[in-house]
């Protein structure tokens, strides 16, 4: 009896003293995030801050003195406890979020005030009540992973300088009031790139800034409220190109009183082969002075395209076959305040241009390149071509196709509005132009009830 009580008593004792042995250090084995220099709260500059997978932590990353880099990992949620405070707050700084992770419940989730190099992997969300991502340096970069979502009661992502942001496949920017904000300083230029069915959506405007050059792929859209889907603000110093390329099934759009796209500094060079709508407004509204605008999808609004920078020396609208360009209560095309398009305004076979007119030349504008259409131009009130107080020469060049409507020059007098028939062709409207030729074995029919009324008849060039 006394062997087994000594040995129970050793029992005892042993295992009140290992127990505590095994487990003293199972806290930091699931610590929720650490630096590897500093501290969470501070990080010493060029420290790697690592917040774990699975984890869920409540507190900010960094105080904006310091540059760091930042990890969360798979699935890790910053959820912050701190009302009104943000989420990582670094000067330089590498921020990477894994697959599904989040920072949640922040003024602003991430805040860069030097370079910024942005990176979500799939399936991660940033929800911050004023703004996304904020970079204030030049050369920022922010890639959104697929389906990655941005919802920001303001602005998705704020960018101060030349930036570049891309939104892979099925990424989203829910804003407030403005998706992709870059408006602080002239002649930078944001560059955005939209995959497939990623989607840009704000309350005011999609992307505003001074410059931009947007990518988009098949069902990717951008889509702004009250104000425009992209605004290019005008005080930019111009001389600079923006290229906005929409794939088949992208779209821009808006339902404002302003435009689908508005350029209001720097020339466009825009190829869409989706939709560019404005119910409210002008589809595409733009102030460069060369512009180069090639659709061969639909462009609509109250009117479809204005120009109106003046000059545009190189400028050219093609509409390729089975392009619509459409004004729903004015013209499909208006070029006015003096500009004029050296490059034409050509309208292929199985393309068509629309409108109250379908195409308006007013305010001592010119297409000294001519108007060249194998297609179909409508004018829904009764006239197809107005051309109103002409600067210079504006040739029309008819080669088949439909001209649904009047065909009208204000001064035909001062010979700026010869016609070349260069394909059998019908009227279905009056003329009343400076000119009219009619190529060697083409026929022109007038048609009952139309009038053709000339300043001279020119003799047929030569056929081809």
């Amino acid at each position: 009896m006394r062997n087994e009580t000594y040995f129970l008593r050793q029992l005892s004792f042993s295992t009140a003293f290992v127990l505590p042995a095994l487990f003293a250090f199972a806290p930091d084995a699931i610590a929720q995030c650490v630096a590897s220099a500093g501290t969470v709260a501070v990080p010493a500059n060029g420290a790697t801050v690592t917040c774990y997978a699975g984890q869920t932590s409540t507190a900010q990353i960094g105080d904006g003195t310091t540059s760091a880099t930042v990890n969360l990992q798979d699935n890790h949620f910053l959820n912050q406890a701190t009302a009104g405070a943000d989420g990582i707050y670094l000067q330089t700084a590498t921020v990477t979020l894994g697959t599904g992770a989040r920072i949640d419940n922040v003024n602003k989730a991430i805040i860069t005030t030097g370079v910024g190099n942005i990176t979500t992997g799939s399936g991660a969300q940033i929800n911050a009540t004023s703004v996304g991502i904020e970079s204030y340096a030049s050369n920022s970069t922010v890639i959104l992973g697929d389906n990655t979502q941005v919802n920001s009661g303001s602005i998705g992502i704020l960018e101060s300088s030349n930036a570049a942001i891309t939104l892979s496949a099925g990424a989203e920017i829910n804003a407030g009031t403005i998706g992709i904000d870059n408006i602080f300083t002239a002649s930078k230029k944001v560059t955005v790139t939209l995959g497939s069915n990623a989607q840009i959506i704000a309350g005011s405007t999609g992307v505003n800034a001074k410059y931009t050059d947007i990518s988009m792929q098949s069902g990717a859209k951008i889509s702004g409220s009250t104000r425009a889907g992209v605004y290019m603000l005008p005080g930019g110093g111009g001389g600079v190109t923006n290229v906005i390329t929409l794939a088949s099934g992208a779209e821009i759009s808006s339902a404002s009183n302003i435009a689908a796209i508005y350029v209001g500094d720097g020339d466009l060079t825009l190829t869409n082969a989706g939709l560019i709508r404005d119910p409210a407004a002008t589809a595409l509204n733009v102030y460069g002075k060369n512009n180069t605008i090639t659709n061969s999808g639909t462009i609509t609004g109250t009117t479809g395209i204005i120009i109106g920078g003046g000059g545009a020396a190189t400028g050219s609208i093609a509409n390729q076959a089975g392009g619509l360009i459409q004004g729903t209560a004015g013209p499909g095309i208006h070029l006015n305040a003096s500009s004029n398009l050296a490059g034409g305004i050509t309208n292929a076979a199985g393309a068509t241009i629309s409108g109250v007119t379908g195409i308006a030349i007013t305010n001592t504008s010119s297409v000294s390149g001519s108007i060249t259409t194998s297609g179909t131009i409508t004018g829904t009130g009764g006239t197809a071509i107005t051309l109103n107080n002409l600067s210079g020469a504006t040739p029309i060049n008819i080669n088949g196709g439909a001209i649904n409507g009047d065909v009208t020059d204000s001064n035909p007098s001062a010979g700026h509005s010869p016609v070349t028939i260069g394909g059998n062709f019908s009227t279905n409207g009056n003329f009343t132009v400076s000119g009219l030729a009619i190529r060697s074995g083409d026929t022109l029919t007038i048609s009952s009830g139309n009038t053709v009324s000339l300043d001279t008849m020119a003799a047929a060039p030569a056929g081809t």
